[in-house]
């Protein structure tokens, strides 16, 4: 009887402290933040670009687009192209949501 007593008060005790366990894990931040800056390197698989100097990382799920709004491939992004980005920090960076080439201006 004394065992099922003492295994009745662990599991309300866990029961009692997770919700404050699970919401230090839920607190991570998923607000979209945006930044623009020039592509400095292409990881070999595509995997992340790196844009001053901040890794930014690529998913299927990631959007390229032109100014315009028009869907590019991941493979149209390349060094010393200006791009604003869209995306979710990450403990390595951001994880790319959309990211939009910007063209060069043209001087007059």
């Amino acid at each position: 009887m004394k065992s099922k007593k003492a295994a009745l008060i662990k599991y309300a005790i866990f029961m009692v402290t997770l919700p404050l366990f699970l919401t230090g894990f839920m607190s991570q931040s998923t607000d979209t933040i945006s930044f623009s800056g020039t592509i400095e390197r292409i990881d070999q698989e595509s995997k992340f670009i790196l844009v001053s100097a901040t890794k930014v990382f690529l998913s299927p799920n990631s959007k390229v687009v032109d100014e315009k709004g028009n869907p590019l491939k991941i493979g149209d992004l390349r060094p010393r192209l200006f791009v604003s980005i869209e995306g979710v920090r990450n403990r390595d960076g951001f994880l790319a949501k959309r990211i939009v080439l910007k063209t060069a201006k043209r001087s007059p």
